[in-house]
């Protein structure tokens, strides 16, 4: 089986709907990432492709959300892969594609993710620390995690996290 890990170039439209409605048993995160698609400037989004079946198995996407206001941070949501093709490091391949894509992106000084914390920290996330930032909903400071991109450091950072509209947070 051949995996190819490419940019969404909005050709598979349909079947990225498929695959995130599969993985997450609704179609919530998919309606996210049509809206996404729709009202933001800026997005990265790879989807993984079965080759041999030109099926997509896997998709991945990093958007803006805001901190103080600004749109100059970024998450990583949603991440799907087909349940028949789990634990072959699809989602890891996916995650660490998205990541290269923006990390040299100078507009950007951090990328977030609410997610395991065990998962997402073998990829260079840390929990983020309340006392500095604040979240518009309640969760364990495990699961909210954040990265600094390029030569910014988190130290230096404190302030409000919230999602554009279209997250519907």
């Amino acid at each position: 089986m051949e995996i190819k890990i490419v940019k969404d170039n909005n050709e598979y439209n349909e079947q990225i709907r498929k695959v995130i409605i599969s993985a997450f048993k609704q179609d919530n995160e998919a309606i996210l990432v049509e809206n996404i698609k729709e009202n933001s400037e800026f997005y990265s989004s790879f989807i993984a492709i079965d080759e041999a079946k030109d099926k997509v198995v896997g998709h991945v996407m990093i958007s803006p959300m805001l901190l103080n206001g600004q749109k100059d941070v970024l998450s990583l949501a949603p991440v799907s892969v087909l349940a028949e093709y789990e634990n072959r490091g699809i989602g890891s391949q996916l995650i660490r594609m998205a990541i290269k894509d923006v990390v040299s992106n100078k507009e950007y000084k951090l990328l977030t993710v609410l997610g395991s914390d065990h998962y997402y920290k073998r990829f260079g996330f840390e929990g983020y620390n309340p006392k500095r930032f604040g979240l518009p909903f309640e969760v364990e400071a495990r699961f909210f995690q954040i990265m600094p991109l390029g030569n910014e450091k988190i130290e230096d950072m404190e302030g409000n996290f919230d999602y554009p509209a279209y997250f519907g947070v």
